[in-house]
């Protein structure tokens, strides 16, 4: 009974998550980039903070995985059936351009990598809470501030800017401090400071087909790798 309260609590979660977007998408009439981004900066933060409500067990993170891998699954399902109301609601979502192929690109791998996240390393240590935060939260905050810039500094692949950078590493350091102090009672300010900052090197190299991949396995490696 608690792994199925917990369960249904993450799913409400999500849902209530992505009706919030879609609503302040048609009042505030944001365009499809935005919305796209609010989901990847949202939808892993809420999802974290369920973790707590599944029961003590090692099954838990496994249960708890095959929620974000289900998301993954549902992108595949609206490409394939494109004409679906599910299909064209999700597309406005979670497409930049509202072409069906990007569900098969970022988001596709977003879901798919916090499930990973999720099954290895669960809230037992802060590895996989700060890798998620940061693909999340800095991911997300500087493509949106970033695109707004004219600071534009060389990069190896896309447009990248100087306010875009910051805008990583800010809250991607403040959010994983907060989610540290939620879960653990404690932060780690060098610890995360060190892997905000790999990680806003990994995404300033990355082509943004891969960054949500790149980012993920770059900061969950070298958090393996530290003394918590």
């Amino acid at each position: 009974m608690n792994y199925l309260f917990a369960y249904l609590l993450s799913f409400c979660v999500l849902v209530i998550t992505l009706l919030l977007i879609a609503i302040l998408k048609r009042c505030f009439s944001l365009q499809s980039c935005i919305s796209r981004k609010l989901t990847h900066i949202l939808t892993g933060p809420f999802f974290i903070l369920t973790w707590k409500f599944y029961p003590n067990t090692s099954l838990s993170c496994y249960i708890a995985a095959t929620l974000p891998l289900a998301i993954s699954i549902l992108l595949l399902f609206c490409y394939l059936f494109q004409k679906l109301s599910l299909s064209q609601f999700i597309l406005q979502i979670m497409s930049r351009n509202k072409d069906p192929h990007e569900l098969l690109e970022g988001p596709f791998i977003y879901g798919v990598v916090i499930s990973l996240i999720t099954m290895l390393f669960w809230y037992d240590t802060p590895i996989g809470i700060i890798s998620i935060i940061i693909l999340c939260l800095g991911d997300g905050m500087a493509d949106i501030i970033g695109s707004q810039s004219t600071r534009a500094i060389p990069a190896p692949f896309g447009r990248k800017t100087f306010d875009g950078c910051c805008s990583f590493i800010f809250f991607s350091f403040i959010g994983c401090l907060v989610f540290e102090y939620i879960i653990f009672r404690q932060i780690w300010i060098l610890n995360t400071l060190a892997i905000v900052s790999l990680g806003c090197l990994t995404e300033f190299i990355s082509p943004s087909l891969f960054d949500n991949l790149t980012i993920t396995l770059t900061t969950s490696i070298t958090a393996f790798f530290i003394q918590w």
